[in-house]
């Protein structure tokens, strides 16, 4: 005990074991908002991934009414007045 009463030990002991104490709390801290911001971003990150895939299905559709086969391939008038009633 005669090492504790040594001021010049006790006091950057007791410093670093505050400023241990101190780092972990702010860690914590700190994971907990990070924790929170993604859940909260869940929603986000849903209606991206759903404005994705809605993109991907027009991008076939395009893809497919560009291709010179799909209007070579026997669309009658009636077919092709729907077609071009679907791009209004």
């Amino acid at each position: 005990h005669a090492l504790w009463e040594d001021a010049s030990v006790r006091v950057p002991a007791v410093f670093a074991g505050v400023a241990s104490i101190a780092l972990a709390s702010l860690t914590l801290i700190i994971t907990a908002l990070a924790i929170l911001r993604y859940q909260q971003a869940g929603l986000k990150r849903e209606a991206y991934r759903s404005a994705v895939a809605e993109f991907e299905r027009i991008d076939a559709w395009r893809a497919e009414r560009c291709d010179a086969a799909f209007w070579d391939g026997g669309v009658d008038e009636t077919g092709f007045e729907r077609e071009c009633a679907e791009l209004r």
